[in-house]
């Protein structure tokens, strides 16, 4: 161990004797900055409470620095550099270090024959820069071995520092890293569950799209069965026209025969009633009586079979037909026209009226998406409501699939079924000759061939939309 001389008092040791005159202190530039510290603040303290004009020039601006200043690299370096020139600066700063009670203690651990035994326990301490700031005030025999193993252990304390630094950095990273993925298969859940939703959405849209290209295919499909059987049944009704134009004619000729022998037979009869009454057998005017009533009777037949009420539906009315008597017509409120469901409901309120209806017409009016037997059921509910409010007649026509026209009544209403091959169109125009000439009737249709013949038939006619309209109306 070196020796250090203690001071007067027994407390602290006498600074005179602790540097040789004859070894030079080791040179603090080759001293890492780390090391410094201690001899760097042990020189700025003392110099602060000099006087100005001791100040070197150097080092008067780094006098007045806090602590953390004097730490920078370029302060210690500068006092460093300072204290390497200036003997007598380094003199009087090793004076004051070894003046300190710490630094003494630290340079009397140094042992000249074991040199890196009190570097090797300062660093154990973490105390090298004040083994250091010992070993140059005092410079003690071998102080540079003890210098080398303080810088070596220095070395390696920064090395480990860096690797701490590296591994919290690394440490740090791999949280960052593991944050990110955790933020990633978050993001990644969310939209694998966004895709799944757009995938049920576009699934569930193609199926509602399927739904109303089938159900509009469906519709296509029956608007065209019913024009292919709508063709038919024209083809039918020429046919069937041809064949009863031919039949009139034949009719008509045999109808002047018979007038012509009814004329003759009614004459010949008056002649013998005026001449020949008394003379004239009772059988023989028996007879003529009753050939007479057989020709009426035939001529009756011919009437019936050529009527307008029971030919063909023609495509326009012929000149040569028999003009029917005037039907009487439900008059029309004042103010009011035929597609007011007001007026409609005043004149089905007529003493005798009977309301005809098309009814398949009217029902795709009002409901024109539901199924026919909807459509059907729904427009035998309202013509029931309109039996009820009004107390009319009530005839509706509907297409039908069997041999003849089929007849029903459901709760006042008259349902007739068209046979299959004939339009409910001629039924409804059928229905309206049927009806005594003295009934007033109101038919009920938007179909322009309907309209046309029920008004020639005497029928007042009003629109589809008209009857919804009273059907949907609330009851007075």
């Amino acid at each position: 161990m070196t020796d250090v001389p203690a001071s007067d008092t027994g407390d602290e040791p006498d600074p005179s004797h602790l540097t040789p005159a004859d070894r030079r202190r080791f040179a603090l530039a080759s001293v890492p900055e780390l090391l410094l510290g201690v001899i760097v603040d042990g020189t700025l303290d003392r110099l602060a409470a000099a006087q100005p004009e001791d100040v070197p020039v150097a080092l008067r601006q780094l006098v007045s620095f806090d602590r953390r200043a004097r730490s920078s690299s370029t302060a210690r370096r500068q006092v460093a550099r300072t204290l390497d020139l200036d003997a007598a600066l380094a003199d009087a700063s090793a004076v004051a270090l070894l003046a300190r009670a710490e630094v003494a203690a630290a340079a009397r651990s140094h042992d000249p024959a074991d040199p890196a035994a009190g570097a090797i326990a300062a660093a154990a301490r973490d105390d090298l820069e004040l083994h250091v700031a010992a070993l140059w005030a005092a410079n003690p025999a071998n102080a540079a071995v003890a210098l080398g193993v303080a810088v070596a252990f220095a070395h390696l304390d920064s090395v480990l520092a860096g690797l701490d630094a590296e591994r919290e950095s690394a440490a740090r990273g791999e949280e960052a890293a593991r944050e990110a993925l955790r933020r990633a298969e978050t993001a990644l859940t969310a939209e694998r569950e966004r895709a799944s939703r757009i995938a049920d959405e576009l699934r569930d849209e193609r199926a509602s799209r399927r739904g109303r290209d089938e159900s509009t295919n469906a519709r296509v499909d029956e608007q065209r069965r019913r024009a292919d059987a709508a063709e038919s049944a024209a083809t039918s009704e020429r046919a069937r026209a041809d064949g009863a134009v031919a039949r009139a004619g034949e009719t008509a000729a045999r109808a002047e025969r018979l007038s012509a022998e009814l004329h003759q037979a009614r004459a010949q009869m008056r002649s013998l009633e005026h001449r020949f009454s008394a003379a004239v057998p009772a059988a023989d005017v028996a007879g003529i009586a009753q050939r007479v009533e057989a020709l009426a009777l035939d001529l009756r037949r011919l009437g019936r079979a050529a009527s307008p009420e029971t030919t063909p539906r023609p495509d326009a009315p012929r000149r040569d037909e028999p003009r029917p008597r005037r039907r009487p017509k439900v008059a029309v409120p004042a103010g009011r026209t035929t597609d007011d469901p007001e007026a409609l409901d005043a004149m089905l309120r007529a003493a005798g009226v009977t309301l005809v209806v098309d009814g398949y017409n009217a029902a795709f009016v009002a409901w024109p998406d539901a199924s026919a037997i909807h459509k059907r059921e729904r427009l035998e509910a309202g013509l029931v409501d309109v039996v009820g409010r009004c107390r009319c007649d009530v005839v509706c026509v509907f297409d039908g699939e069997g041999d003849s026209v089929r007849r029903t009544v459901r709760n006042g209403v008259q349902i007739l079924f068209s046979p299959a091959g004939v339009e409910a169109d001629e039924v409804v125009i059928d229905a309206v000759r049927s009806l005594p000439f003295d009934t007033p009737v109101i038919v009920v249709s938007s179909d322009g061939w309907v309209r046309e013949h029920a008004a020639a038939a005497g029928a007042v006619v009003v629109p589809s939309a008209t009857l919804i309209g009273l059907i949907r109306s609330p009851r007075r």
